[in-house]
């Protein structure tokens, strides 16, 4: 059995990888901080266990504007989650900007089949939010973009 162990300030994540029977068996426990210590509080929806930082920052003082580039190969669909918006479709190899958005919001993207994609995310110095969908050989993948007022975006 391989153990490998990673400290992540203020929480230590430990991961083992196991064969058992042919079958590989991976588990992650998170180990809690000490009592008297302070805890990351997450933005509602996002998961304690699995996102202790935002994928991206994003100045919050400034207005956010979001690209999203599709390079999956199928149509995308997509949508802001507050307020509740019609899903609208992204053609294949197009580009969409979104601007005067409330925040906090999610903005879910995915191929009409469901297969998975990943989102690589990064912010310039004019405060755009760049997301490349791209397929990925995953069974979850990601679902939601999820933009804080904080000026953190979690990749849910």
């Amino acid at each position: 059995m391989l153990s490998l162990s990673q400290n992540l300030s203020p929480t230590a994540l430990r991961l083992t990888f196991g064969v058992t029977f042919g079958v590989t068996v991976v588990s992650a426990l998170l180990a809690w901080p000490l009592v008297g210590q302070a805890q990351v509080k997450l933005p509602i929806g996002v998961d304690q266990e699995v996102f202790t930082k935002p994928r991206v920052q994003f100045n919050p003082r400034v207005p956010l504007k979001l690209v999203v580039i599709n390079y999956t190969g199928y149509p995308l669909e997509y949508g802001l989650t507050d307020p509740r918006s019609l899903v609208t479709e992204l053609p294949v190899d197009e580009r969409l900007t979104l601007s005067n958005f409330r925040i906090p919001n999610c903005l879910a993207i995915n191929t009409p089949m469901y297969a998975p994609v990943q989102y690589i995310v990064s912010v310039d110095r004019y405060n755009t939010a760049t997301v490349q969908v791209k397929l990925v050989n995953d069974v979850s993948g990601d679902h939601c973009l999820d933009i804080q007022p904080t000026g953190a975006i979690f990749v849910n």
